[in-house]
This record gives C-alpha cells, structure tokens and sequence, in this order.
C-alpha cells in the first residue's frame, strides 16, 4: 500500500512541477519600448529598449507584454517600415499586452 502512494505522489509532483512550467511559459516575455533609449536596442530592458514600437510589435509573440515609455511613436519608423509613409500603422497581435505611460 505505502508503494502504491509513493508512486501516486510522484506522479502528482511530476504533474504540478509541469504545470508551474506551462504558466511561466504561458506568460511570455517582457518587451520593452523606450524612442530615448540608449542601448543595444533589443527590448530586453528599459537599458536596451527598442526605439520604435513597429520593432517591438514584429517579435512580439502570444503571452508577450510590450511596455512603452512615454515618447512619440509613429507607425511609418522601425524595421521594414517607409519613413513618410502616411499609410503606415500599427498592427496588433492577438495575445499580446501592450502597456504605456512608463
């Protein structure tokens, strides 16, 4: 009987270890937007943050929270994007967070 309950909790400690995994997964990496940021330009840090929105949308996955600082931000700059083009917009991604006024 004592074997049969050792087995049933290590199961059960298997399955939560699992699902701690899957939530910290499900919630997705931090992205960051700053148009003043100074860094390498990646998004991993307020440091680092992308200078464009556009930047930070393109790698944004489901989960992902993007937060941008207080700035101007306009459609038509970043990555693959016509500087002027005035039919240029933001494309929001199902799943994805985006807060601002940091």
């Amino acid at each position: 009987m004592n074997s049969h309950f050792n087995v049933i909790r290590s199961g059960l400690i298997v399955i939560l270890w699992a699902a701690v995994l899957a939530c910290q997964a499900a919630a997705g990496a931090t992205i960051y937007v700053d148009d003043s940021a100074a860094g390498l330009d990646d998004g991993g840090s307020w440091q680092n943050a992308y200078r464009y929105l556009q930047d930070a949308l393109a790698v944004a996955a489901n989960g992902d929270e993007i937060r941008v600082g207080q700035g101007a931000y306009k459609p038509d700059q970043g990555g693959g994007q016509t500087p002027g083009d005035r039919s240029a917009a933001f494309q929001l991604a199902n799943g994805v967070t985006l807060r601002g006024g940091y």
